[in-house]
């Protein structure tokens, strides 16, 4: 074989196996930042439930305010920045009392992170329903289809999820 031939068919198989291992690395760092977001998400609504133990789980109607969770220590200090709990993707998490439950809305999801953050089993054991702000609200457990559907496939997404008011 002519050497510059197998030097180039070298290069492009050393190119495409670059690719290979940056597109998974990708791939596994979405799959993580859904699984932290919903492993926070999960940490909000526990850190909730102990803080409204005392008023029977009325959590009102109005937004509560984030110093609520971030005073009484309820939250990973790596997730707030000032008086806000933020989302993976530097977002302000917003939390809004309904009854005897409570909403968690985040806004600029990337769709290749929304549908496994929907499908998410831990997420799915505190949520009532997930959605995409302006969408249908999902009953908990969400299908494939259905989370594949409300996300899209580009761009950014903002999702609500109403979450159990009492453990």
């Amino acid at each position: 074989m002519d050497p510059l031939v197998a030097r180039n068919i070298s290069i492009l198989v050393g190119t495409l196996l670059l690719a290979a291992v940056i597109g998974f690395g990708f791939v596994i760092r979405n799959g993580t930042y859904s699984t932290n977001q919903a492993q926070d998400l999960v940490t909000i609504a526990q850190g909730l439930q102990k803080a409204y133990v005392n008023q029977n789980y009325q959590y009102g109607a109005a937004v509560i305010p984030s110093s609520t969770l971030i005073n009484a220590g309820k939250v990973d200090p790596n997730t707030v920045t000032g008086t806000n709990i933020m989302s993976r993707w530097q977002t302000a998490i917003v939390i809004t009392g309904a009854g005897t439950a409570f909403t968690l809305a985040l806004t600029g999801i990337p769709s290749n992170n929304c549908v496994d953050l929907m499908l998410d089993q831990s997420l799915q054991q505190y949520a009532t329903s997930i959605g995409i702000t302006g969408g249908t609200a999902r009953t908990e457990p969400v299908s494939q289809a259905n989370a594949a559907a409300d996300c899209g496939t580009s761009g950014t997404v903002n999702l609500t999820a109403t979450m159990i008011g009492h453990p």
